[in-house]
This record gives C-alpha cells, sequence and structure tokens, in this order.
C-alpha cells in the first residue's frame, strides 16, 4: 500500500505546474496563499474581545481554531499532494461546514462529522464537488437568518463579491485549466478566506444586535 505520506500521492493536482520555485514544493502559489488563513485566524481574534455571551464566544473560538487548521492542512496538501494532505484539508473544510451555524451538537451531527472522514475514500476526485454542494448550502443557511440593516448589508456585499469571484476563479481552474496562462486556483485561497472571515462576521452580527463595525485598511473589523 502506498504510504499517504508521501509526495504526489493524492489522486488531486490542480492546475498550477508543479515543482516550479524548487524540488520541495509541489505547488508554490497554492501553499503559500493558503497561509493566508491564518490571517484569517488573526482577525478573528480580534474580533471576538466584543462578544460577551462565553458560551457563544467558545462556539467562535471553536470555528476559529478549524480555519487555523484549514490553512496548515492546505498548505502541507498543495506542498506535498499528498494523500494524508489532501484528507487533512478536506476534511477539515467538511468538519468546518458541519458546525458552521448550528445551535447544539446532537448524535446525528456527530454521526455524520464521523462519516466524513471516509468521504475522500468513497468519493475520491468528487469530494471536492460535494464540500463545494455544502458551503453552498450553509451560505444559503446563513441568508435565511439573515437582519437587514445598514451594517449587514455592507458585510453581505463584500461576502457575496468574494465568494462570486472566488467560485469563478475555482470553476475556471478545474474545467478551463489547459487555456490558462497561470492557475487560478490561489486567487480562490484568498476570496474564499475574505468570503470565510465575512461570512463568520456576518454571522456575529446577525446573532449579536450590540456589535459594531468600523473599517479597518483593507477589512471591516468590530468596534466600540
Amino acid at each position: 500500500m502506498t504510504n499517504i505520506f508521501y509526495y504526489e500521492t493524492s489522486i488531486i493536482d490542480w492546475c498550477e505546474n508543479n515543482y516550479t520555485v524548487n524540488n520541495y514544493v509541489c505547488e508554490f502559489l497554492n501553499s503559500i496563499t493558503g497561509l493566508y488563513f491564518l490571517y484569517i485566524f488573526y482577525l478573528n481574534n480580534l474580533n471576538y474581545k466584543y462578544i460577551q455571551n462565553s458560551d457563544k464566544l467558545n462556539y467562535f473560538k471553536l470555528l476559529n481554531w478549524m480555519i487555523f487548521f484549514l490553512s496548515i492542512f492546505t498548505f502541507i496538501f498543495h506542498c506535498t499532494l499528498s494523500f494524508f494532505g489532501q484528507l487533512s484539508d478536506e476534511y477539515m473544510i467538511f468538519l468546518l461546514f458541519m458546525i458552521f451555524n448550528v445551535t447544539n451538537i446532537n448524535l446525528n451531527l456527530i454521526i455524520k462529522i464521523l462519516f466524513g472522514i471516509f468521504m475522500p475514500y468513497l468519493l475520491g476526485n468528487y469530494n471536492r464537488y460535494l464540500l463545494l454542494g455544502l458551503g453552498v448550502y450553509k451560505f444559503n443557511n446563513l441568508i435565511k437568518i439573515y437582519k437587514y440593516n445598514e451594517n449587514n448589508n455592507k458585510i453581505f456585499k463584500i461576502l457575496i463579491l468574494n465568494l462570486f469571484f472566488g467560485l469563478l476563479c475555482w470553476y475556471i481552474d478545474i474545467f478551463y485549466c489547459d487555456n490558462l496562462y497561470i492557475s487560478l486556483h490561489f486567487i480562490w485561497h484568498l476570496l474564499s478566506a475574505n468570503a470565510l472571515y465575512y461570512m463568520n462576521l456576518l454571522y456575529m452580527l446577525n446573532m449579536f444586535d450590540n456589535l459594531k463595525i468600523k473599517k479597518s485598511k483593507y477589512y471591516y473589523i468590530l468596534t466600540e
């Protein structure tokens, strides 16, 4: 049996040319931009100091640590294209979506989470499409609890823009790879990380009516 930790044991090889920078990194741009999620982890921690409810704060911290490990596993996956990297990356995405916008953890949810471990084995290359569908489903759930006001509307528009152009890059990179001068998957990393940040921020704004936002240099963040 092939060692799942070996380089290029993944069943997925993205559009970016391999080993263009050195002999240790398969997909350089995809690897580096995977670490961008660590910046989202940092921004979320800045926002969490404005949450007074300790139970909800623990929930958001759990989500944020999943983003942290998603960044690490995304880096490992694209750096090595190992099957271990693929499993870890995809399962962390699955966990993040399963926990997001969940009010309580029950037996049904736990069974789904455990089943998710086997999805890359069962679905192979198609697992990424299932994860995309799950993300769209969770986004739809967020819309259902959306509270319209000036702040929320502003964040929602930024979220939509990042999500739309991110998905467009993801789609083109997969289905039109042979026609591209450069891979677009690394742009998907940046835009999907932004979208994840604003989904999290919008969720907090919907949950707590007393929160306010301000524009920092590049991002909207919570403020006094």
